[in-house]
């Protein structure tokens, strides 16, 4: 039976594809969870609209680590995803082009409403370039993807069976990776375990508490 075929590639939802690709790389527990809490978040464009000192006090961790690990993220495919905003996924997209797109970046970033408008002699003229210029920065942004979920499907539909581990040949052997993302991450309520070690708190209550 050929096991590739578990579930047709235009099933593949916007956040198997995310996991898919931090398999088998060298990242910490800690790392993965946050990860996982981000693609998790993800709104239906692709972007990633929560606030990071938000994320970080509910993981237990330092927004830095939440920075680094969206930072991983957005250099991802497709890209512009985890972004926080149409112009980051814009700009995120030009910054993976070859060549020198920094008039389209500079367009995305002071004239975006404009661009919408079609108010390209405006933006020329507060540019001091040739309104030709503007048309040709209009295209290539228009050309751009603002939603980097297109093309995936929702979470209604057949999803692809995660793997619990992936070996992967390494030279002359293979290599076996716990696959990190394919598992909740669970955490003791810090109230219920003061509450617990309370030495005021009677025979019923602390049985109770150790029972959840």
């Amino acid at each position: 039976k050929d096991f590739l075929n578990i579930a047709r590639p235009e099933e593949e939802t916007l956040s198997d594809a995310l996991k898919h690709q931090l398999m088998g790389k060298r990242y910490s527990r800690i790392q993965m969870q946050i990860m996982t809490y981000v693609i998790d978040s993800l709104d239906a464009y692709g972007y990633f609209r929560e606030n990071i000192e938000d994320v970080a006090g509910h993981l237990h961790v330092k927004p830095e680590q939440v920075s680094v690990c969206l930072g991983i993220l957005k250099k991802l495919e497709p890209a512009g995803v985890c972004a926080g905003s149409l112009q980051e996924c814009l700009l995120l997209q030009l910054d993976r082009k070859a060549g020198d797109y920094e008039i389209e970046k500079q367009v995305v970033r002071e004239y975006i409403e404009l661009i919408g408008k079609n108010q390209l002699h405006v933006i020329a003229r507060e540019m001091k370039l040739p309104v030709e210029r503007i048309v040709q920065a209009k295209e290539c942004i228009q050309a751009l993807n603002p939603k980097p979920s297109r093309g995936y499907s929702n979470q209604e539909t057949a999803r692809y069976v995660t793997p619990d581990v992936v070996v992967m040949r390494m030279g002359t052997g293979f290599k076996v990776y716990i696959n990190d993302a394919a598992y909740p991450a669970l955490r003791v309520n810090r109230g219920y375990m003061d509450l617990l070690k309370g030495a005021d708190q009677d025979k019923e209550v602390r049985h109770y508490l150790s029972e959840k």
